[in-house]
């Protein structure tokens, strides 16, 4: 019976992570079509950053207005406190990074992306 729920969860699992991906390579590939007429995409941070308890939301609007992003943000994810630092990273890749992280769904209208919770 330990044998068989081992092998149900266990096939829960991967059926879960097979899923993850390709969301993940969605959203990698429609902000490389994105990058091309937005250069903010392809910055590198202008600074390295070292958070500690800030909001997500916060964070992503930061993002945003320095390196002059279209973003929405949903006010849920203000609930979530961020620890992590970056340094010498694409901002298409801190955007991938976060979705995985956080379970994050971004949404692409034109140039706008409109971050919510997955």
């Amino acid at each position: 019976m330990r044998t068989l729920i081992l092998i149900l969860f266990l096939g829960y699992s991967f059926s879960l992570y097979s899923q993850e991906e390709p969301r993940i390579q969605s959203i990698k590939n429609q902000l490389e079509l994105l990058s091309v007429d937005n250069a903010g995409l392809t910055e590198t941070l202008k600074l390295e950053i070292n958070v500690s308890n800030v909001s997500l939301s916060n964070f992503l609007i930061g993002i945003s207005k320095v390196h002059h992003i279209n973003m929405n943000v949903d006010p849920a994810l203000s609930d979530i406190a961020i620890v992590n630092n970056f340094s010498s990273v694409t901002i298409a890749d801190l955007l991938v990074f976060l979705a995985k992280k956080y379970q994050l769904h971004i949404d692409f209208t034109g140039n706008i992306l409109s971050v919510s919770k997955y």
